[in-house]
């Protein structure tokens, strides 16, 4: 069970300051079952409540000026969130004494320019980032008058002491974080690029990329996006690439194609092919999908799946 209550203001001065004030307070009670002991199959329970807070603000000074069909916006950006010591939630210990964390909401997440003001970078609701922290970023923006525009954010987060609740693959744990940087950019209409990575504090180094484009025409649309990652959610390296698009060749009908490829493994994945029919009221997709299991024992798949999905509605409906 949880209980949360939060409160934030903005305050914008005559010289364009933002002020944004912010408090959050929370209470947690778990009711836990089936943890394991450590001894055979012996399992025990256990019952834990907490209180959690943050408080801080977000102050942010955007500056502009105008060159000729074109406008260019620079924004520093600087958070600072205080939380007293969290009670997070433990049910185990590791051999060397250290403990074990219940998170079964927080374990897929990543330190990027969407997480790095939040106050609380965790996910879910199992961890809780507590201590005193200060987030910062700059960001510069161009644009155009006939609908260009490209932007960079380059930030990081500094704290007063280490944090072992996050995991190490986070960039997180030290007291200077990793680097976070973001771009994007639209050359032309319909077409868009993005890239973001985080960048080690020391030398540079490149933890984590992804990069990629879309296109959107009134005869389709398409995309592509590359991502490196030296530790995924399972302490793996992971490279793959994602591609695919589709084709309207009549008013309501079109065709669909898919792949994703494991670079480190130097084959696909997943390759899919479709026909959809789509107008304001729905859309009907037959897709047949061949997937090549590269690591495990399961063996290469094949299926043909019917997909619906009802404007009224907004989510697809499966059948096999």
């Amino acid at each position: 069970m949880t209980g949360e209550v939060d409160w934030q203001r903005t305050f914008t001065s005559s010289a364009g300051l933002r002020l944004e004030p912010f408090f959050y307070l929370r209470a947690d009670a778990y009711s836990l079952n089936d943890i394991l002991t450590g001894v055979g199959a012996q399992t025990r329970s256990d019952e834990q409540a907490r209180a959690l807070a943050t408080a801080g603000a977000t102050v942010s000074y955007p500056v502009y000026r105008r060159f000729k069909a074109a406008t260019v916006v620079l924004e520093p950006v600087a958070q600072v969130a205080l939380s007293p010591d969290a009670k997070q939630i433990v049910v185990a210990t590791n051999a060397d004494g250290t403990p074990v964390y219940l998170n079964e909401d927080s374990v897929a997440f990543e330190f990027d320019e969407t997480t790095l003001f939040r106050p609380n970078k965790f996910p879910g609701y199992d961890l809780y980032e507590d201590g005193a922290r200060l987030n910062v970023a700059g960001r510069a923006s161009i644009l155009w008058d006939d609908g260009r525009r490209g932007s960079l954010l380059v930030g990081r987060s500094f704290r007063t002491e280490e944090n072992q609740v996050f995991p190490e693959r986070s960039g997180l744990q030290e007291k200077k974080s990793d680097w976070v940087v973001a771009a994007e950019a639209q050359p032309f209409r319909g077409v868009s690029l993005f890239t973001r990575a985080r960048l080690d504090t020391d030398d540079l180094g490149i933890h984590r990329l992804e990069a990629g484009a879309n296109v959107n025409r009134r005869w389709g649309s398409g995309f592509v996006r590359y991502l490196t990652d030296d530790f995924d959610i399972n302490a793996e390296r992971r490279e793959n690439l994602d591609v695919g698009g589709e084709i309207y060749v009549a008013k309501n009908w079109g065709v669909s194609a898919y792949g994703n490829r494991d670079m480190r493994q130097d084959a696909w994945v997943i390759r899919d092919m479709g026909v959809f029919y789509r107008d304001d009221c729905m859309r009907v997709e037959v897709i047949y999908r061949k997937e090549d299991t590269v690591v495990g024992r399961l063996g290469p798949r094949e299926s043909v799946s019917v997909r619906l999905t009802l404007a009224t509605l907004g989510g697809p409906l499966y059948g096999r």
